[in-house]
């Protein structure tokens, strides 16, 4: 088992994000801003994710505070550590707030051929989960898959300082916390250390977020982290709802975000990408923002991408 620079009983990094760089501020689109101001006091922040009548229960993700049963067939409900499918682990960590909106957030695991661990997006574990984790394998690749997560990287690191650092292309909507040596840029090549069982293709078509897509082919389950959200809906919150509506991401159907959808202003590059992911041969999904869809995946990509065929 690795050997892990971390105390027991204690989290392992800040469920909060750097500042943005200056730039970010400049090129941040008008409907991020209207959403940020208006959602930010209309979903639960960290503190208010306990269970009701019970304000000393462990925090909760926003999904599991508030109940709401799933639609989509094939759901696999969030929990702090799920066996997704073979060789694939989802966990769920603490929300973090962006740009004044809280998400979860969500890591995904994947145990590669040789034994070790390849790892997207971490989050913020505790020690026996982490622990957990361990036991699966030896920690050799930590992956940011979107400029939003590379943040996650850094704490990470000093956790697992002989792990690989994989980041996707910088933009001005990176989130980079400390300094930690990159080892390369995501792409539409896989690594070498994870060519044999997990496939890739960066998302072209948008200067703000290039997100890369995974295929990890044994389970046929495609990983992505932002471009896909799905967020359900609250009772009692009228203008909350309305405001996911209008972003185009309410449960159960979900899709890409209204404000990311406006940025692709390359859409010929953007629907070769797409064309790329559709040729996978996968019937699985996990997303970070939302329920991940269990079977029938595919079909639920090509609905959340159909504005790029208008």
């Amino acid at each position: 088992m690795q050997e892990l620079r971390v105390c027991p009983g204690e989290h392992f990094g800040p469920p909060q994000l750097p500042g943005l760089h200056a730039s970010t501020g400049i090129l941040r689109t008008v409907v991020r801003e209207l959403l940020s101001v208006f959602i930010q006091d209309f979903i639960f922040s960290p503190t208010d994710a306990v269970l009701p009548g019970n304000e000393k229960s462990p925090l909760l993700t926003l999904n599991e505070y508030i109940k709401v049963p799933a639609t989509v067939r094939g759901i696999a409900k969030m929990s702090g550590f799920e066996s997704f499918a073979e060789d694939v682990w989802i966990i769920d960590g603490p929300p973090v707030r962006d740009s004044g909106v809280t998400f979860t957030t969500r890591m995904t695991v994947v145990k590669l051929s040789d034994g070790s661990l390849w790892v997207d997006s971490p989050v913020s574990l505790p020690f026996d989960m982490l622990e957990r984790i361990t036991g699966l394998g030896a920690v050799r690749y930590l992956i940011a898959a979107t400029p939003r997560h590379v943040w996650r990287l850094d704490e990470w690191h000093t956790l697992f300082p002989g792990a690989e650092l994989w980041v996707p292309r910088p933009t001005p909507f990176t989130l980079k916390k400390g300094s930690f040596p990159v080892t390369g840029i995501l792409g539409d090549i896989p690594g070498s250390g994870w060519s044999d069982d997990i496939d890739q293709c960066a998302f072209r078509g948008n200067p703000l977020i290039e997100e890369i897509f995974f295929f990890h082919k044994k389970s046929h389950t495609v990983i992505l982290d932002d471009l896909i959200q799905v967020h359900p809906l609250v009772k009692g919150s009228p203008f909350r709802n309305a405001l996911i509506r209008m972003a185009g991401v309410a449960e159960p159907h979900g899709g890409v975000p209204l404000d990311i959808r406006l940025s692709f202003i390359n859409r010929n590059a953007a629907r070769k990408s797409l064309e790329k992911l559709l040729s996978w041969d996968f019937d699985r999904l996990i997303i970070a923002h939302g329920d991940c869809i269990g079977q029938d995946a595919k079909q639920f990509v090509e609905k959340a991408f159909h504005w790029l065929n208008r």
